[in-house]
């Protein structure tokens, strides 16, 4: 009896272990170390971030997530002299409009959502007008004088990933991080799949 009931607990703990929760990682590998700074004053955004707990980013570094799951990501907002783009796998997600400022928060309706798997996460920005990209993985090499730059804040949870995308500006390098702001947040962690549970748990039984 002591047997079956140690052998339920273990396929139990199989069952629990395929459903644990994912959660963003930030990763730097190359120079420049990682940076925190604040939010910068300029930042068109920096209000309505503090509000939501955003009050700093990390930059020279990227983002990657611990287990494969399923992304919702939501467009929040941008103040740019280009039309900015989010990519995921190389495939447009969100595209801004022309110069200027599109308000805090009016699309955040608008959630789309991406699979992932383990590791750096396969996004990128484009300033579009500027013919210039950025991936999350060459964000790991970027220095504060870099001409493009994305800045990261994750929640106390792992669960949400604050993007801030800076364009490089029409003009000087404002290093502003308002050109297009997304959200992802975790929506579900992947699991192994039913059969396959199945036949550990019987095995484990048996």
């Amino acid at each position: 009896m002591r047997k079956s009931l140690t052998a339920f607990a273990v396929a139990a703990g199989l069952f629990g272990a395929g459903a644990a929760n994912a959660a963003f990682v930030l990763t730097n590998t190359a120079d420049p170390a990682q940076n925190t700074m604040p939010i910068p004053a300029g930042n068109e955004f920096r209000t309505q971030l503090g509000a939501l707990g955003v009050t700093s980013i990390a930059t020279s570094t990227s983002l990657g997530i611990d287990a494969a799951a399923t992304i919702n990501a939501t467009y929040w907002g941008k103040e740019a002299a280009f039309r900015n783009q989010f990519l995921w796998n190389n495939q447009s997600v969100f595209t801004t409009g022309g110069p200027g400022v599109e308000a805090w928060g009016a699309q955040s309706s608008q959630i789309v959502s991406r699979q992932a798997t383990t590791g750096i996460l396969p996004f990128s920005f484009c300033a579009l007008d500027a013919n210039r990209c950025l991936t999350n993985a060459q964000n790991d090499t970027q220095g504060m004088n870099t001409i493009t730059n994305i800045g990261y804040f994750l929640s106390g949870d792992r669960n949400t990933a604050w993007l801030l995308w800076d364009d490089g500006s029409g003009a000087a390098d404002d290093n502003d991080y308002d050109d297009m702001v997304v959200r992802l947040q975790i929506a579900a962690t992947a699991v192994p799949e039913p059969a396959t549970l199945g036949l550990l748990g019987l095995g484990l039984l048996g």
